[in-house]
């Protein structure tokens, strides 16, 4: 063999160990309200938030699109889908994916009409009129203040999951979805159940206190609106991202528990993509420790099994510029040993990235707006270590120029 024939075999041969980066997918970034202040909400309010304004990076695989019930179907029996179809035409024309999510409950959020400030649910108004309610407290999306001074809870109605009628709306909502039933830049759609589209069904946290509740009332529920997306879907992947299932299994009875894993091995065996918003110091720390009875980590060693058996898993984190998202070193590095392949993140990182290397722009002057000059400066130093460590090529070498330029 020459020398020249070796380099080429050593060059063309396989780097051992290379890291492989995940799909990279973001949330919308903050949205300015028409009297100029700002919401951080992962929820999509305005068709350019989730387009033309988006703060797009060059790692980025795609965006979230979730969508409250209410801003969807306004009235019972007029529906708008135009803001999730603007995004997947921007997005579908620029080669990225889309991962829809229509959110039937959760927070409050502000909204301003004619100049006042009012609170919207994620279901509708006519909706709640027609099925079995009750009240609980809960975070609203407030506009953000500095210094942060977290949202008092308030009182606010919500639908009864265990309501047929409530059930039957679902579905008919569900099947209107379906028109993006394998639309190619459709990446996964969301099984929404709980507090926005996750697995997670209350404020009240595990001691829940909703008429009726109990986790197998959680579980058939689940598998009854599984079942509905699965009927509407038959060429676009579904997913199901875990929470209180988790906690169901870590805490409940033996029949809880067999109940909660049966419906985990019923997504696996009907091919739904599973994720967890659980990416965090304190998670991680649970689930190294294997200490069974925190249902987070339950669910970790879900999207961990499933990696084991061949099957692709996601995780996602919270905004980058809270405390338990800081050891970077330690959440790439749980993120390679469960060895996901989808990471979602929200628009701090987008939109910081984007600033520091465009400038000031649309794409980026909401997130300038709801960030301090600081906060800015840490979250651009974590995600630039985060996405070197996760496998990501650094495209833009300058980290400092217009960074520095921004303090």
């Amino acid at each position: 063999m020459t020398y020249f024939s070796l380099i080429v075999l050593i060059l063309a041969a396989p780097v051992a160990n290379a890291v492989q980066p995940p799909k990279l997918f973001f949330y919308p970034p903050p949205y300015r309200l028409s009297d100029g202040q700002v919401i951080f909400s992962p929820v999509a309010v305005d068709p350019a938030q989730v387009a033309e304004n988006f703060p797009d990076i060059a790692e980025m695989s795609g965006v979230i699109v979730a969508v409250y019930w209410s801003k969807l179907c306004p009235e019972e029996h007029r529906c708008d889908f135009s803001m999730i179809d603007h995004a997947l035409d921007y997005w579908g024309r620029r080669g990225k994916k889309v991962v829809v999510s229509a959110v039937t409950f959760g927070h409050p959020m502000t909204v301003v009409r004619s100049g006042t400030h009012s609170l919207e649910t994620p279901t509708p108004d006519w909706l709640l009129r027609q099925v079995a309610t009750y009240k609980m407290e809960a975070p609203p999306i407030v506009p953000v203040t500095r210094p942060y001074v977290p949202a008092q809870r308030v009182l606010t109605t919500f639908p009864s999951y265990w309501d047929q009628r409530f059930l039957s709306a679902m579905r008919g909502l569900i099947h209107q979805l379906a028109r993006y039933d394998g639309n190619p830049t459709v990446s996964y759609v969301r099984i929404g159940t709980g507090i926005m589209g996750e697995d997670n069904p209350s404020f009240d946290g595990l001691g829940n206190a909703m008429p009726g509740w109990s986790n197998l009332a959680w579980i058939k529920y689940s598998r009854s609106v599984a079942d509905a997306y699965l009927r509407a879907f038959k060429r676009t992947r579904l997913e199901f991202d875990v929470d209180r299932l988790g906690w169901i299994c870590a805490t409940g009875t033996a029949e809880d528990q067999a109940g909660a894993n049966a419906l985990v091995d019923y997504f696996n065996r009907r091919n739904i993509f599973l994720a967890m918003n659980g990416f965090d110091a304190d998670n991680i720390a649970q689930w190294k420790s294997k200490a069974w009875e925190n249902g987070t980590a339950r669910s970790m060693e879900w999207i961990a099994a499933r990696e084991r058996s061949g099957k692709d898993a996601g995780l996602e984190g919270a905004p980058l510029f809270g405390p338990l998202l800081r050891d970077v070193d330690a959440l790439a590095a749980t993120f390679h040993q469960i060895r996901a392949n989808r990471l979602v993140l929200f628009s701090d990182v987008a939109g910081a990235l984007n600033y520091e290397r465009n400038g000031p722009n649309p794409k980026n002057e909401t997130t300038l707006q709801a960030l301090s000059p600081q906060t800015l400066s840490l979250v651009t130093d974590h995600a630039h270590r985060l996405l070197g460590l996760l496998g990501f090529k650094e495209k833009y070498p300058n980290h400092n120029g217009k960074a520095a330029q921004a303090n």
